[in-house]
C-alpha cells in the first residue's frame, strides 16, 4: 500500500513538473555566427493598411537619425548593445512621439532581444537565416509588414535632407535575383509567427530532455508495483 501512494506521489509530482516547465520555460536562445558582431534594427507595423505602412517608415527614420551618435567610438557589438540599453527608453519614446504625431491611437514598445530571421541580402553580403540580436521596435498590435536593416555597425542611413527614405551605404550588386534585389533595397520581410513557432519547439525539446532524465526513476517505480 505504501508503495502505491509513493508511485502515485511520484506521478503526479512529474505532470506537475512538466506542466510548470511548459507554462515558464523561456528558451535561450543563441546569436548565429553570422550575427555575432552585429546588431539588427526590426521595426513591426501595427497592420498592413497604407497609413500604418508609411508611419513605420517615419519611426524608421526618427529611430536612425536620433540614435546614430550612440555608436560614436564604439567598436564592439557589446558595447553597442549596452549602450542601446542605457537608451532603450529613449529610444522608445521617439518611436511614440512619431505615432502621437500621426494622430494614431496605438502605443509602441521597444526591446532588445534575440530574434529569429530569414535568409537575406543586405548590402554586399547575404545574412544567413538564424538568430540575431536586435532593436524591435513594435507598433501597436505589430501585425504588419515589419523593416529591418543592420543597425550596428552602423549600415541604416537617411539620404537626403527629407528624412524620407532609409537606403543601404552601396547599390544593390549585380547578379542577384529580383527578390535580393528589392530585399536589399527595401529591408521589406515577413516574418509573421516564426519566434512563437520556435518557443513551442524548445519547449517540446525541454520536455523530452526532463523526461529522459526522470524515466528511470519512473521505470523503477513500476517495476515496485509489479512485484505487488
Amino acid at each position: 500500500m505504501l508503495r502505491k501512494a509513493r508511485l502515485t506521489l511520484a506521478l503526479v509530482s512529474f505532470v506537475v513538473a512538466v506542466f510548470l516547465l511548459c507554462q515558464n520555460y523561456s528558451p535561450v536562445l543563441a546569436v548565429s555566427p553570422a550575427g555575432r558582431d552585429l546588431i539588427r534594427l526590426h521595426i513591426i507595423a501595427h497592420s498592413d493598411c497604407p497609413e500604418d505602412q508609411a508611419l513605420k517608415l517615419k519611426v524608421r527614420d526618427a529611430i536612425i537619425e536620433k540614435t546614430g551618435h550612440l555608436f560614436n567610438n564604439v567598436s564592439t557589438e557589446q558595447e553597442a548593445e549596452r549602450r542601446l540599453r542605457a537608451h532603450l527608453d529613449q529610444i522608445e519614446e521617439i518611436a511614440r512621439q512619431v505615432v502621437t504625431e500621426a494622430d494614431m491611437s496605438y502605443d509602441s514598445h521597444a526591446e532588445i532581444g534575440i530574434y529569429s530571421f530569414p535568409e537575406r541580402a543586405y548590402q554586399d553580403k547575404v545574412l544567413p537565416a538564424g538568430y540575431y540580436r536586435a532593436l524591435r521596435i513594435v507598433l501597436g498590435d505589430g501585425q504588419g509588414s515589419n523593416w529591418w536593416c543592420v543597425l550596428f555597425p552602423p549600415l541604416c542611413f537617411v539620404s537626403g535632407s527629407s528624412g524620407q527614405q532609409a537606403t543601404p551605404v552601396n547599390e544593390v550588386p549585380s547578379g542577384m535575383n529580383d527578390e535580393a534585389r528589392r530585399v536589399m533595397a527595401t529591408g521589406n520581410t515577413q516574418l509573421s509567427g516564426q519566434e512563437e513557432t520556435v518557443d513551442k519547439i524548445e519547449v517540446r525539446f525541454k520536455v523530452a530532455e526532463v523526461w529522459e532524465k526522470v524515466r528511470p526513476r519512473a521505470r523503477e517505480l513500476f517495476s515496485w508495483r509489479q512485484e505487488e
